[in-house]
């Protein structure tokens, strides 16, 4: 017998002086259904007052003024007003509802229920348990399975049916792109914040982090971090000291979220000694996730990890990062943000005198923002807007910086955006960054491409995966052919890259869209 219970009380976000200032998940909510609404107008031809008598029809109490406030951000968002803009706009199901459970999920948005409205029937669950068993879950259904389940407080479910289901939500999670992902992203989180799911999904993480050759691990361990238990702190002790980059990575990642979140104390002290430690090492190139969780030492703490740095760039770079939350010069940030929306305002014959500020500020934080569930979560709303092709395409442009900090984080967007970019330009720019600390992050954005490689590119990755198997434009290569499935190139480079060729073979290719 199962018996429904209320959804669980959310940690708020951590508002520190080590974080900057929480932001206005409402008015970013807004700012989508906004134009995604006026996209949809225009494609055909109608206006607010007939999207009002759409809403009405499923149910909304709309009308313009209505609208005027919901778009202005000043009166909360229920999920079922977001589902409803969904549906009359055309879009496919939970692209704007996605954002909206991210931002409630990390603090930055208030959960609003609707009165006697239920996103999913209780007659649903066995129509989507069977397609788990089939093997063709979309990612909404995901997220209607994950409603489903966490509607409940008890919830019985076969032992074999759990695990199956654990091993084929976290299997699509690990290698989805975009929207894909963050839908798989937003049930696996439900779920193990479930007292039902949480060993299954808790099990099915452990298997993937520890599979050797695992390159994609980073969105499972993440959920480690949504509702930690007693062990989340020595498990992080023992992942910053793995062996492994992409473990090592990912760890630092999950140790800056536990910070944040207030799950792991800023001062803990396995903190300070992984980041001098790391920050010694890498010389005038620190991982971005260092630079973050520099940031949350307390003031004696940062004092002493900058007196163990050596490069002035290095230096410069954790200050900024401590003081403005950005990763490059506020003024070149703000230029450059600039730049991509004045063109897009452009192509689409927006009056030069009236600049969306809410895209310049997305498009900032999703490029420079120090934080990465920041930089993250300002994608996923470029990613639903109708904007998220002509945002990767000014990107593209800009990897060609001469800075290269610039021009690093330009690549890292295009990795988050690769599947909305003309596929035939991506190529182009990779084979021409000639920059060696580049070239990984250039190469790893081939794999999200919705379009197949052609055979001179894939030679061309099988090459460089073959004759410096240690580097990192190696492993760049090998996921990136991992991604596009060719699993036949894959099998050919076991004996340069047993593990990782082989975990890639099993794992299948990348996700696109729902």
């Amino acid at each position: 017998m199962a018996r429904r219970r209320g959804r669980p009380q959310r940690l708020p976000f951590d508002n520190s002086a080590a974080t900057s200032a929480a932001i206005d998940g409402n008015k970013r909510l807004a700012w989508l259904m906004a134009v995604t609404r006026l996209d949809a107008c225009e494609r055909t031809g109608a206006n607010r007052s007939t999207f009002a008598e759409g809403l009405r029809d499923l149910g909304v109490r709309a009308d313009s003024s209505r609208i005027s406030r919901w778009e202005s951000g000043l009166e909360p968002l229920s999920p079922r007003l977001v589902r409803a803009y969904e549906t009359v706009s055309g879009v496919e199901p939970h692209t704007l509802d996605t954002a909206r459970r991210r931002l409630v999920r990390l603090g930055h948005l208030r959960e609003v229920s609707a009165r006697g409205w239920s996103p999913v029937s209780e007659r649903s669950i066995d129509a989507l348990l069977t397609h788990v068993a089939e093997d063709r879950m979309t990612g909404s259904e995901w997220l209607d399975l994950a409603d489903c389940i966490t509607t409940y407080e008890h919830i019985y479910l076969p032992e074999a049916t759990w695990q199956l289901l654990a091993d084929r939500l976290l299997g699509e999670l690990v290698r989805a792109r975009g929207l894909a992902a963050a839908r798989r992203y937003e049930a696996a989180a439900a779920l193990i914040q479930h007292r039902a799911a949480r060993p299954h999904m808790s099990r099915g993480v452990g298997r993937i982090v520890l599979e050797p050759g695992a390159q994609l691990v980073t969105l499972a361990l993440l959920l480690l971090a949504e509702d930690p238990d007693d062990g989340v702190r020595k498990l992080v002790q023992r992942l910053l000291a793995s062996p492994s980059d992409s473990l090592r990575g990912a760890a630092e990642i999950l140790t800056a979220r536990l910070v944040t979140s207030g799950h792991l104390p800023p001062d803990a002290p396995e903190v300070e000694a992984h980041v001098g430690y790391s920050l010694q090492r890498a010389g005038d190139r620190p991982r971005v996730a260092i630079l973050e969780l520099a940031s949350y030492l307390p003031d004696a703490a940062f004092s002493r990890v900058c007196s163990v740095v050596q490069s002035r760039s290095t230096r410069l770079a954790l200050t900024r990062v401590r003081e403005n939350a950005e990763l490059v010069d506020p003024d070149l940030a703000r230029g450059v943000s600039e730049h991509v929306a004045r063109q897009l305002e452009e192509a689409a014959g927006r009056a030069p005198h009236e600049p969306d500020r809410m895209l310049r500020t997305l498009i900032r934080f999703a490029l420079f923002h120090s934080q990465r569930e920041r930089r993250h979560t300002a994608t996923q709303v470029l990613l639903a807007s109708p904007y998220a092709g002509q945002v990767s395409a000014g990107v593209l442009e800009l990897t060609t910086h001469p800075d290269d900090q610039v021009a690093g984080q330009c690549w890292s967007l295009l990795g988050r955006m690769a599947h909305t970019t003309d596929a035939d330009r991506l190529v182009e720019a990779v084979s021409a960054e000639a920059r060696v600390p580049l070239r990984a992050r250039a190469i790893a954005t081939l794999g999200a491409t919705q379009v197949p490689l052609s055979d001179c590119t894939v030679e061309a990755l099988s090459d460089t995966a073959r004759t410096a198997p240690d580097s990192p434009a190696a492993r760049a290569a090998l996921l990136s052919l991992g991604l596009q499935g060719f699993k036949d190139r894959l099998r050919d480079l076991t004996p340069t890259a047993p593990e990782t060729a082989q975990w890639w073979v099993g794992l299948g290719p990348a996700i696109h869209g729902n």
